[in-house]
């Protein structure tokens, strides 16, 4: 009779005494006593896997495919001050303004991503170019340490020598 008294029945655990009628009445124990259905038997010696493999689903593997590389994409590093590194292109075929303007050259920094928006003629000379990035940006903003350009080679060549020009170095 002691072992009774020893033993605690679910009507002893508080939660189970204010809500009675969410418990059953023929509940034997918490957890109920169940069969093994389905066991992993380890063996001595050996580590368990830390995590599962991910495995991707057919629609993320043609995805995948048809993607490139990512070691073959070149990823510009991130810039540690403002306007040190810039990104430019030109944006064409506005429509003209007073001042015969018809296309914008967009210089953006790449850390802050503030831009100046420089209006000029698609037949401005390398020169002109040159004159007014000095002008707008290394007058503001200093002679920067990289310039990033969608531009043909040959374009970004004729404008660091122009540039180099300009600044006497």
């Amino acid at each position: 009779m002691e072992k009774k008294s020893d033993e605690k029945s679910l009507e002893d655990i508080p939660v189970v005494k204010k809500f009675p009628d969410v418990f059953p009445k023929d509940l034997h124990g918490l957890p109920p006593v169940r069969q093994v259905v389905f066991q992993i038997d380890l063996i001595p010696g050996t580590t368990p896997v830390a995590h599962a493999p991910y495995r991707l689903a057919p629609s993320e593997i043609v995805k995948a495919e048809c993607q490139k590389p990512s070691r073959l994409l070149v990823q510009p590093e991130i810039p540690m001050w403002k306007w040190e590194r810039i990104t430019m292109d030109f944006v064409k075929k506005h429509p003209k303004t007073s001042n015969e303007h018809e296309t914008i050259w967009v210089i953006v920094d790449r850390l802050t991503k503030s831009a100046h928006f420089i209006p000029t003629r698609e037949t401005d000379s390398m020169e002109t170019l040159t004159r007014l990035y000095i002008k707008e940006i290394v007058s503001q903003h200093g002679v920067l340490i990289s310039i990033i350009s969608d531009r043909d080679s040959h374009f970004t060549s004729r404008f660091w020598k122009s540039l180099q020009n300009a600044l006497g170095t």
